[in-house]
């Protein structure tokens, strides 16, 4: 990758960040951001803030210390005539290399697969992460947005009442499981605001209307209704 013009601010001043590029990885933990501050503190800025098109894609973990130290930002351009795609590729690059946990680069990956064009397959390459794995990260994002930024976050989440955990294979079993879970009512089939995920649950309801009905069209509009609830 070319880098071109080499710019600096005045100490206090910041870049704009490109939070479509930059924001593909998590910002530092508080306690990874208190070790680069103090680093930089030491060391002065060792690698620059990299720049596209006058916006940060790489380095606002070290323009933020920067901005703590109050000392100038130094920053470096990448070739304007890259395309976005070739932006998101090098930030992968660089990133894969930084202290990220397998479960981040997961989520990473999942969270990109989600956009168009874009496969669980060809992201789980690109971040060298089982392809499972992926899809179940993918899942999270679906369905527990705020478990997956957590995920994302590198932060632990619970799984029961007094369990955590950083795995996204263990947080993807543990939340699949709610989701199968309809909960029984002996009028309706399930709760007020219940929504039937998975089949094992549409099946179940299914069964209950079955069960508890006779009259032909009171089970239709009652089937018709669990895939409303189903589809949502």
């Amino acid at each position: 990758m070319e880098y071109t013009i080499t710019k600096k601010l005045k100490a206090g001043k910041t870049f704009p960040v490109n939070q479509n590029l930059a924001g593909i990885v998590p910002m530092a933990t508080e306690d990874e951001q208190a070790l680069l501050t103090d680093d930089i503190k030491q060391n002065g800025l060792i690698h620059p803030i990299v720049l596209y098109k006058g916006q940060v894609v790489d380095g606002r973990c070290r323009q933020k210390a920067c901005l703590t130290l109050s000392i100038p930002v130094e920053a470096v351009d990448l070739d304007d005539s890259l395309s976005e795609d070739d932006v998101k590729t090098y930030v992968k690059a660089v990133n894969t290399r930084r202290n990220l946990t397998k479960s981040q680069q997961a989520m990473i990956a999942g969270r990109e697969s989600l956009k168009p064009g874009h496969t669980l397959s060809a992201e789980a390459k690109a971040w060298g992460i089982g392809r499972s794995v992926v899809a179940n990260a993918k899942w999270l994002w679906k369905n527990y947005n705020d478990v997956a930024q957590q995920l994302f976050d590198g932060k632990v989440v619970p799984i029961g009442d007094k369990l955590t955990t950083s795995r996204v294979t263990v947080a993807y079993a543990y939340y699949k499981s709610l989701s199968e879970n309809v909960k029984e009512n002996i009028e309706h089939g399930f709760e007020e605001g219940t929504v039937i995920k998975t089949q094992a649950g549409k099946e179940w309801y299914y069964k209950q209307v079955k069960n508890l009905h006779d009259d032909v069209r009171v089970k239709i509009l009652l089937a018709e209704l669990a895939n409303y609830k189903f589809s949502r």
